[in-house]
């Protein structure tokens, strides 16, 4: 890996090259100023310093060559690669050009194992990216609407849970208190094994979970947090559960009441 120059544009390339892991790049440049400024500036990379003397040794044995010079002639083209050797059906090379104006011909494209690229190739390269990027930001958008609105309706459906609750303790409460008065019914029948008491307790259960099944689908199912709390006011109002509620806790008071009288 080599560049041509040491400037602005030179110091740049090699900090974002050095972000990516690079260990080591030779720098052609008419002085040894400014290399030796980014030897001091990059210590962790092994910069080689080599004058425009020895440019076409570098770039003979280079697989990348960028070129970032102010010269407003070409330092790289056809006609000199040939001239120096380097006609082409030799190693593979990749000529980028960074500079402005620019250093590196065109025509060096014809050259056989040659790709060159300037500054509008970069562009296209980087327009190309944003339409990908942007593309995928789209889609991150919609993803992350479609999250948030799976998390928002998980959160809602949280506030059926206590109505939920509640129609369960009351069902259960109402099978109870029947099976028990089935029960010493049943009991009385000594023909009745135990086994068989049992059955009608799972029976009792079968029932209760098919018939709440409906209504608890339906106030988990409530997409809409407008409809759930609809829902869970009708279903409070058919089962009368906010009426065992506060019987509940009147209860319970009077228990509090009469524990402290003591």
């Amino acid at each position: 890996l080599a560049v041509v120059g040491a400037g602005k544009m030179t110091r740049l390339l090699v900090t974002h090259l050095a972000s990516r892991g690079l260990e080591k790049i030779t720098i052609v440049n008419r002085s040894l100023g400014r290399p030796q400024e980014l030897q001091e500036q990059f210590p962790d990379v092994d910069i080689e310093i080599k004058l425009m003397d020895d440019l076409w040794d570098v770039v003979g044995r280079s697989d990348i060559v960028y070129a970032a010079t102010s010269c407003e002639d070409y330092v790289i083209d056809a006609n000199l690669m040939k001239e120096n050797g380097l006609g082409g059906g030799g190693r593979p090379l990749m000529l980028v050009d960074i500079s402005v104006p620019r250093n590196i011909g065109s025509d060096c494209k014809t050259i056989d194992n040659v790709h060159a690229y300037n500054v509008d190739d970069l562009k296209a390269v980087v327009a190309k990216n944003t339409s990908m990027r942007q593309k995928e930001m789209i889609e991150a958008e919609n993803l992350l609407r479609e999250e948030t609105s799976s998390f928002c309706n998980w959160r809602e459906s949280l506030a059926a849970i206590p109505t939920i609750n509640q129609l369960q303790e009351k069902a259960n409460m109402v099978r109870e208190e029947e099976l028990n008065k089935c029960t010493k019914k049943l009991a009385q029948n000594e023909n009745l094994s135990e086994r068989e008491l049992e059955a009608v307790e799972r029976l009792s259960r079968g029932i209760v979970n098919k018939l709440l099944h409906g209504p608890m689908s339906h106030l988990r199912s409530s997409d809409n947090i407008n409809d759930q709390q609809n829902a869970i006011k009708e279903l409070s109002a058919m089962f009368r559960l906010q009426d065992d509620k506060n019987d509940r806790g009147g209860k319970a008071g009077r228990r509090t009441r009469t524990r402290n009288g003591r």
